[in-house]
C-alpha cells in the first residue's frame, strides 16, 4: 500500500470448499494484503512474493460482520435479528445456509472486534 492508500492491486478471488483461493499477475515483492469477505472483519499481513508459486495463509476470518462495516456491533446483532429463521446469507456466519443459533453464537463471541486496516508505509 502506498502512502496515500492506493491499492497496487484491487483483486477479487472466489475461494474453494476449503477457503483456497489463487490469484495471479502480481509482480515479486513485498505488500500489505488486505483480505474480507462480505460478513466478516478484514484481516492484513505484510507479505513477500517470490518469482514463481507463492502459498500464504491469511488464517481464519473472523465472522459477524452483517453490514460489513469491518466492525461487529449492535448493527449486527439488529440486521441477524431480522434475518433469525431465514436463509439470508448476510447474517449467515457459519456458511450452512440458515440463519439460526450458531450464527448468533458467533456474532455473540466476536460482538465489539474491529476488523484491520493496512497502515502506512
Amino acid at each position: 500500500v502506498c502512502e496515500d492508500q492506493t491499492p497496487t492491486y484491487d483483486l477479487t478471488a472466489t475461494a474453494d470448499a476449503l477457503g483456497d483461493m489463487t490469484v495471479t499477475g502480481i509482480t515479486p515483492g513485498t505488500y500489505q494484503v488486505a483480505v474480507k469477505f462480505s460478513n466478516s472483519l478484514q484481516t492484513v499481513q505484510t507479505l513477500t512474493l517470490n518469482a514463481g508459486t507463492n502459498s500464504v495463509s491469511m488464517g481464519e476470518l473472523t465472522m459477524g460482520d452483517g453490514v460489513s462495516s469491518n466492525n461487529i456491533d449492535i448493527f449486527d446483532f439488529s440486521l441477524l435479528r431480522l434475518e433469525f429463521g431465514t436463509q439470508a446469507s448476510a447474517s449467515d456466519f457459519e456458511g450452512d445456509g440458515d440463519v439460526d443459533i450458531f450464527d448468533f453464537s458467533r456474532l455473540r463471541l466476536n460482538f465489539g472486534l474491529v476488523g484491520q486496516d493496512p497502515t502506512s508505509n
